[in-house]
């Protein structure tokens, strides 16, 4: 995952690739405080990013469908993350324009 992503979005992303989790779960993966934890996934649910299922005595938290677009969304970027600078698009398309405008400018 890409050190790129705030704690917020690495939750999302999280949540996305390993399903509904406890926050002890998504705390321990994040490397953070279950109560920092906690108080994000509150945030992430007013935001109607994620929703929450309590199982006494347990939380067990889920993306929203809302929630699964925009960790999608962060995934690929975190993906496109390579030593702190975006990796180019490999499609032809994009390749033979910067090639165009490369001759522009030499």
């Amino acid at each position: 995952m890409s050190m790129f992503l705030t704690v917020k979005q690495k939750i999302l992303v999280i949540l996305l690739e390993k399903g509904p989790l406890q926050n002890s779960q998504i705390a321990k993966r994040v490397d953070i405080t279950e109560q920092w934890c906690s108080e994000i996934i509150n945030a992430l649910h007013e935001e109607g990013l994620i929703e929450s299922q309590f199982i006494t005595p347990r939380r067990i938290n889920k993306l929203t469908n809302k929630g699964i677009e925009v960790a999608k969304h962060l995934k690929k970027i975190g993906e496109n993350m390579v030593g702190g600078e975006l990796r180019e698009p490999s499609n032809e398309r994009f390749s033979r324009s910067k090639e165009k405008s490369k001759q522009v400018f030499v």
